[in-house]
């Protein structure tokens, strides 16, 4: 472990400490199973203070690619990715789920606001209530962060039963449930992917690094009654995340 920090770079310590760490990591430097550096020792390679090494720890474990115990250390985690296979309209939680392990969700944001053009005009009226509701989310496999879902929903909708889509509602269940308890089932989707480069805020909230590459999905979901009921930019890290769809010709 010979890389070394820069004191007068705009990144912070521990961000490139983390860094540090993942690229040994990813070039197998550090395999699954292994023990990293104590505390101690990381200190003393790097001359930071021990809230520096912590932090960085923290963002490497939050990512998932550690996992600390207390008074054996910090090991390196064998990668699990949830796969998305969609031979069916779904979304993240069912698809976490049929990977194994657990979703989660940590709000940003929930509430009203004025979606950007043509978005707007999509979601129709909204009976003067507020243009429309947004919700931001992380979403997390098993804990590690792998996403960010922005969506809008139309306010006739959410006034529908707008305790499906508050803070608390949403901490706990998928966007796609909420619609089934609204009385609006997702029907059909439209999903355009492409690839994306983390700014500077996904990039804090994914704990990686700006300029990162990442997967991103606009999908627009409608009702039985073709209404437009969801409209969503999600942006996934590729490394955690898998997109696969199957298709079949009959």
């Amino acid at each position: 472990m010979t890389a070394s920090l820069e004191r007068n770079a705009p990144a912070p310590l521990y961000r490139q400490l983390a860094t540090t760490l993942r690229r040994q990591i990813a070039a197998g430097e550090a395999r699954p199973g292994d023990r990293l550096p104590s505390e101690s020792q990381l200190i003393a390679r790097f001359g930071v203070s021990r809230i520096t090494v912590r932090q960085a720890l923290s963002d490497l474990e939050r990512e998932g690619l550690v996992e600390r115990s207390a008074g054996r250390g910090t090991f390196v985690r064998e990668p699990r990715r949830p796969v998305a296979w969609l031979p069916r309209l779904s979304g993240f939680g069912e698809h976490v789920r049929a990977a194994g392990m657990e979703p989660g969700y940590r709000v940003i944001e929930a509430g009203w606001g004025e979606p950007p053009d043509p978005l707007f005009g999509e979601l129709g009226p909204t009976g003067g209530i507020g243009p429309a509701w947004l919700v931001e989310r992380v979403l997390l496999a098993d804990g590690a962060t792998v996403g960010i879902h922005v969506s809008w929903l139309p306010g006739w909708l959410v006034a529908e039963a707008p305790e499906r889509f508050g803070r608390d509602a949403l901490a706990t269940g998928s966007l796609f449930a909420a619609l089934e308890q609204a009385g609006a089932p997702a029907h059909r989707a439209v999903e355009q992917p492409a690839p994306a480069s983390a700014d500077a805020r996904q990039a804090r909230l994914l704990g990686i690094e700006p300029g990162a590459l990442l997967q991103r999905i606009v999908r627009r979901v409608y009702n039985r009654e073709d209404r437009l009921v969801l409209a969503e930019t999600d942006h996934y890290r590729p490394d955690a995340y898998a997109y696969r769809i199957e298709l079949v010709r009959e």
